[in-house]
């Protein structure tokens, strides 16, 4: 009995995998714009200020509600509704039927010369699709694509506090200061109570590090400042905000603050507590 009923499941799923589409079934695209030709999104929350993705030679920077480098998958992830296909399309004529007369979010994307509008409305209550307007055509689409595009400002910026062609090559910190120098550190003072591996894993958690959130910096006085130096020859300053319930970092050349877990930003502010990293 179990081998049969082994093989029934399997040759379930084969059909359920292999099977074609029905009849007459048909998929409609909702843009002919390119993800890789966007220049620009603009999102529109409801009851929230605006949201803008400008892009910038390769990379992708938030320019509103304020600036910062962008998280490029997120600014992907909101241009995926451009490759979306809906198995409904309606007429545009009734949006208070598909809470269309007040969206969700409008999302606009801009190419060099053109634009494209979607209005994200209310949810389908049996197949848990969203109706999306474009082009004077009702969509149903994966609520998925909402999310994409229903994000808080910040999420939408990088939680990487160093771009990726910052490099650095030394801190400085309260009471010490580090200099990597042809593969060697130099300490100032002259002490011996970190070990070359201690300042390396340091070094890696600064260029390794994530934050759980950014925000745009706020007036709190700081409770302590360090500098990073760059092999770029630039230095940036960080200022230390909040030591609990969790640790907050101001990047003062972006005015931006970033929010880390106690004991990574313990690991972030201290070479002694590699220690326990491998």
């Amino acid at each position: 009995h179990n081998l049969i009923l082994a093989l029934l499941v399997v040759g379930l799923a084969a059909f359920l995998l292999l099977k074609p589409e029905k009849a007459g079934q048909q998929k409609y695209k909702l843009s002919e714009f390119s993800p890789g030709s966007v220049t620009r999104i603009t999102l529109m929350p409801a009851q929230r200020e605006p949201i803008v993705l400008e892009k910038q030679g390769k990379n992708w920077r938030l320019t509103a509600p304020f600036a910062a480098r962008a998280d490029t998958n997120r600014a992907e992830d909101a241009l995926e509704i451009l490759q979306a296909q809906s198995e409904t399309r309606l007429p545009a004529q009734d949006p208070e039927k598909f809470e269309l007369d007040k969206p969700f979010v409008r999302m606009t994307v801009q190419q060099t010369a053109k634009e494209q509008q979607f209005v994200f409305g209310g949810r389908q209550p049996v197949s848990n699709e969203v109706y999306v307007a474009t082009g004077g055509q009702v969509y149903l689409v994966s609520p998925t694509f909402l999310l994409d595009v229903a994000r808080l400002p910040g999420d939408y910026a990088s939680r990487k506090p160093l771009a990726e062609d910052e490099s650095p090559t030394g801190f400085t910190l309260p009471g010490l200061k580090l200099t990597l120098k042809d593969g060697r550190w130099q300490r100032e003072p002259d002490e011996d109570k970190l070990s070359a591996d201690q300042l390396n894993h340091f070094l890696d958690e600064w260029r390794l590090a994530l934050a759980i959130g950014v925000d745009k910096a706020g007036a709190a006085k700081p409770l302590d400042h360090m500098q990073i130096h760059l092999a770029n020859g630039k230095t940036l300053d960080f200022s230390v905000i909040a030591r609990e319930p969790e640790v907050v970092l101001r990047r003062e050349d972006e005015g931006l603050e970033y929010h880390f877990p106690p004991d990574v930003g313990e690991r972030l502010l201290n070479p002694a507590a590699q220690t326990q990293q491998p």
